[in-house]
Order: structure tokens, then C-alpha cells, then sequence
């Protein structure tokens, strides 16, 4: 759910920790993980490890 005033600030934040779960655990994700580490997509809030989801970039969702 993203709110009024929720993504006017920068991009929208999921900490690895829950996209992790979500996504089928950590043995799964890595891959993606490493991917997104590369592009500089995981970043630190307050000591824990976000994914950044900028709200204004295009996102290839074929990409494998």
C-alpha cells in the first residue's frame, strides 16, 4: 500500500530481510541479491539493509 506523502521523499524501501522471506528464502534470492548489491540497489537505513525501489526508473522484469 503506498500512501499519500509515502514516495514523494525517494525510492521505496524493503528490507532484504522480508523480501527474502517473501520471495522463497535466502537460498533463492541470492542471485538477485547479488544483482541488485551490484547496481547499488541495496542500501542502509537506520543499520538494516534495504532494497531501493526508485519510484521514477523503468524496472525489466524479463530480465534473467
Amino acid at each position: 500500500v503506498v500512501r499519500a506523502g509515502d514516495v514523494d521523499s525517494g525510492p521505496l524501501l524493503v528490507s532484504v530481510a522480508e523480501y527474502a522471506s517473501l520471495a522463497g528464502g535466502p537460498d533463492v534470492v541470492r542471485p538477485c541479491l547479488d544483482r541488485l548489491r551490484q547496481q547499488g540497489r541495496i542500501v542502509d537505513h537506520l543499520g538494516v539493509p534495504y532494497i531501493a525501489f526508485p519510484t521514477w526508473t523503468p524496472i525489466d522484469l524479463d530480465q534473467r
